[in-house]
């Protein structure tokens, strides 16, 4: 398998794309409450949709610090 071969643990590969769905989400997320705005001014905004980046945003960023963390001490203790 590819993931043995590297090294990677399923923890890494669950926090990696975790990061990229969650990043993902959200640029789709304030692209369509672009397009809501100009095809629809008048409408009122869902509220999910204006939520979603503010939250995932910050918590793909404290899962990126993790996932550093963990590589680092990995390699630190493949190291010794």
């Amino acid at each position: 398998m590819a993931n043995s071969s590297e090294g990677r643990s399923r923890l890494e590969n669950t926090i990696a794309y975790t990061i990229a769905g969650l990043i993902g989400l959200s640029i789709l997320s304030i692209i369509s409450i672009m397009v809501m705005t100009v095809f629809f001014p008048g409408s009122p905004s869902i509220p999910l949709l204006v939520q979603f980046p503010w939250l995932a945003l910050p918590t793909s960023a404290l899962l990126i610090i993790v996932l550093l963390v963990i590589q680092i001490r990995s390699k630190g203790k493949a190291g010794k």
